[in-house]
């Protein structure tokens, strides 16, 4: 019995008593008063010592002379795009003598030149080969001078010339969207424009560029029909860039990303600081932790998984999990199935509303929580049930995280959930700087933003001695998982929405599945659902996101073929916040659809 409370005894020791409401994880529930711990386990223990933070290592170009090499600046140069021989290998890149990108050639691809300007570091001039010195681990030490090194290597522009054109075979969609990596040219200099890559139209290259006002921005004329555009781009560029600008500052977010598709175009903008340390300015290429949004990528692989009759949706989590289902953890197992699991009516009381867990999480955030198919120390806080299985509606991370657990298991645990979302979806929609791993780490040889949340001393004084706000962008996410662990970046999320909702991730009773509310549910499976959102008045699927140091917010509007994807990098899961950053968020949504309303053609 003594071991059962050594957590909460040890954890008591650590911290005040005293504590607000706010859980960590994406969309938080409020925490549940708690008179004991969760039962743990009996041998293993749950070790409540906060770990020494491992050396981290940077990676960096290296010079003739040894130095280290990072782009001093922004150069513009002008990449002429040719159309080329179908044989051309447009997946690898294929560049002229000139430099110029060769796209394959089809009957509605009769445009010869199509131009962009763009900004690149002047190492990056000189196309594929020019960044290809050898990038060796140098040891991160700690003090400013690292941090600044830290943040220089995410803006690092890998100076490789991507694709921007889509698949060229016009007239149908082969669910192929662009056979280029994710960003056109691939990483930025902070104050670069970004660029979509392979674009969202059937084979469609775009002819009408807007260059914005803000270089930090861009737009592409766009007609999903793949006919030319025979009127310039409509979208309200400057107020889009005005809304971000507005809303970020060092001293509240630092940080603002946001893309916006319509039938005009799309529109990407980036504002404030990626890394406020080494003053990194946020680039819209960059890889950005998508907490509960993570959640549409778990149930379009459990679907998946069922329309390759691996799982059925009224199988039970006992059935799947026996070996990890012990006396006092997740109640209701023989009845929960995995449908209750997909839209939130499990009844399973979530534990990252737990006082408890928060203060367990927090004495360690960079613990990486052990997990097999034997022992997985997260489910040990799966104890208690709020309501009867299937009677009710709550949002609930635990039922994701046991959604990733019965997937493994589905495979016999000879597969990772990371590698079969990769190879049934990341890959063949070449979302290649899209991740849903354990520990959400990001690619670290790409740009990221780094994310912040506010810590008051008086209640993690293991964490700061002073109130302020810490970075959390290496964090461990094992906690979250299936839940709210994924990776992405703006361009990667455009694309996957266009193909899940064309039917390319899933097929057509799966989707219908996912986005039709079952009662008492008010979700689909894995995606929020609105009749007549608060924005637009539109039918909505989405999902929104909120993890320590992200807020996300990523929409689709069916109807008007609209999709808004916003990222925040501060949010302040810990009581007490010192912002409330979903305000913000809602303000800058509001603002967008105001600003898409007053547009004219």
């Amino acid at each position: 019995m003594i071991k059962k409370f050594l957590p909460v005894i040890f954890c008591l020791s650590l911290v005040l008593p005293a504590y607000t409401s706010s859980a960590p994880g994406n969309n938080p529930v409020s925490g549940k008063e708690q008179t004991s711990s969760p039962p743990g386990p009996k041998e293993q223990g749950i070790n409540l010592r906060p770990a020494p933070r491992k050396d981290k290592w940077a990676q960096a170009s290296v010079g003739k002379n040894g130095e280290t090499a990072v782009p001093s600046g922004p150069q513009e140069f002008v990449i002429v795009i040719r159309t080329a021989p179908k044989d051309a290998k447009v997946d690898q890149v294929t560049l002229g003598q000139k430099g110029e990108i060769l796209i394959p050639r089809s009957p509605e691809a009769n445009r010869s030149h199509v131009s962009a300007t763009v900004m690149r570091s002047p190492k990056a001039a000189g196309g594929p080969a020019a960044n290809k010195a050898e990038e060796p681990k140098k040891e991160h030490e700690e003090g400013e001078e690292a941090k600044k090194g830290k943040g220089a290597n995410r803006a690092r522009s890998t100076g490789e010339a991507q694709s921007v054109a889509g698949s060229m075979d016009s007239g149908k969609d082969r669910g192929n969207l662009g056979s280029g990596e994710g960003t056109a040219f691939g990483g930025f200099p902070s104050n670069s424009p970004g660029n979509v890559g392979p674009f969202l139209g059937d084979g469609f290259i775009p002819a009408a560029y807007q260059q914005t006002t803000d270089s930090s921005s861009f737009a592409i004329g766009q007609d999903d029909s793949g006919e030319t555009p025979t009127t310039p781009v409509v979208l309200p560029t400057a107020q889009l860039q005005a809304i971000l600008e507005k809303s970020v500052s060092d001293v509240g977010i630092p940080g603002a990303i946001m893309a916006v598709q319509t039938k005009d175009g799309v529109w990407i903008g980036a504002a404030g600081k990626a890394d406020l340390n080494a003053n990194l300015s946020m680039a819209p290429d960059m890889q950005v932790r998508l907490a509960g949004v993570t959640k549409v990528f778990t149930a379009a692989l459990i679907m998946k998984l069922v329309e390759e009759n691996k799982i059925a949706l009224t199988d039970t989590v006992q059935q799947w999990l026996p070996a990890l289902i012990v006396p006092g953890t997740v109640p209701f197992s023989a009845q929960i199935t995995v449908a209750m699991l997909l839209n939130h009516t499990s009844g399973l009381y979530d534990y990252t509303g737990d006082q408890y867990f928060v203060d367990l999480l927090l004495s360690d955030p960079y613990y990486a929580w052990p997990s097999d198919s034997t022992y997985d120390e997260i489910i040990y806080w799966i104890f208690d049930s709020v309501f009867t299985p299937g009677t009710a509606f709550e949002y609930c991370n635990a039922g994701y995280y046991l959604l990733g657990k019965i997937a493994e298991a589905a495979t016999g645990n000879t597969d990772t959930v990371e590698n079969m979302i990769k190879t049934r979806f990341f890959d063949p929609l070449n979302m290649s700087k899209t991740t849903l791993s354990r520990g959400g780490q990001f690619q670290t040889t790409e740009p990221y933003t780094l994310g912040y949340c506010w810590i008051d001393p008086s209640y993690y004084p293991f964490l700061v001695d002073t109130a302020a706000v810490v970075d959390t962008s290496d964090w461990d996410l094992s906690w979250d998982w299936t839940s709210g662990s994924g990776v992405s970046t703006v361009h990667d999320m455009l694309t996957w929405t266009r193909a899940l909702f064309r039917g390319q991730v899933v097929n057509a009773q799966s989707l219908a599945q996912m986005t039709t509310p079952q009662d008492p549910s008010s979700f689909g499976f894995g995606l929020e659902v609105s009749d007549s959102d608060p924005w637009f008045g539109e039918k909505m699927y989405g999902h929104s996101g909120e993890n320590p140091g992200t807020l996300a917010r990523w929409l689709y509007y069916p109807d008007s073929g609209r999709t808004i994807f916003l990222i925040l990098n501060r949010f302040d899961s810990y009581a007490p916040a010192q912002m409330d950053v979903s305000q913000v968020a809602d303000s800058i949504l509001a603002d967008v659809s105001n600003a898409l309303w007053n547009a004219t053609p």
